[in-house]
């Protein structure tokens, strides 16, 4: 078991912002912490595109048993996680306390616009297997984005990271700051 008390860090924010990317470096960087991705477990679903809805809320259930069960074993678990459901926060929260695990939640921010465009350039959504984006895809895109900023009001001091496009070390060192 690694020494001291787990962590649950969960990193929201619009698509596109690099919660994904942070994760991995943070997971990199610590014995045996484990990213949950609902992204790479609604893509291990068969069939998940033409039951897309189903798929994300089995996904997001995993996740939590996941995620206590490595906390359990007394490591860090980081969710990147674009959260347009403030109720999926709190039941991450309430896992770390009932696994003596310290909590923390970030958002990594980016402007609309920048959502779009680092989506587009990407060329793909984060679900293995998932359709390539396409600019008629923009309003899907401009719509996530707006659900993440409702979810974001009902944390206002949740920190915010700033994301820098290419700049991957100053975007985790902001996080590892607040961590």
């Amino acid at each position: 078991m690694q020494p001291g008390q787990p962590k649950l860090i969960i990193i929201t924010g619009a698509a596109g912002a690099g919660k994904s990317t942070i994760a991995q470096k943070y997971i990199d960087e610590h014995l045996l912490a484990l990213m949950v991705s609902s992204d790479q477990l609604v893509g291990s679903m068969g069939q998940w595109i033409t039951h897309e809805l189903e798929a994300q809320a089995l996904a997001f259930e995993l996740m939590t048993v996941i995620a206590a069960a490595h906390l359990q074993n007394g490591y860090d678990v980081i969710v990147p996680h674009l959260f347009v459901r403030p109720e999926e926060i709190a039941t991450l929260q309430a896992i770390a306390a009932n696994n003596q695990a310290t909590f923390f939640a970030c958002a990594i921010v980016v402007s609309k616009q920048e959502s779009v465009d680092r989506m587009l350039a990407r060329g793909t959504w984060g679900e293995p297997g998932s359709p390539p984006i396409t600019p008629e895809d923009q309003p899907i895109i401009e719509d996530l984005y707006d659900g993440v900023q409702q979810t974001l009001a009902a944390y206002p001091d949740m920190p915010r990271i700033t994301s820098v496009a290419n700049d991957i070390e100053g975007t985790y060192a902001q996080l590892t700051s607040q961590l």
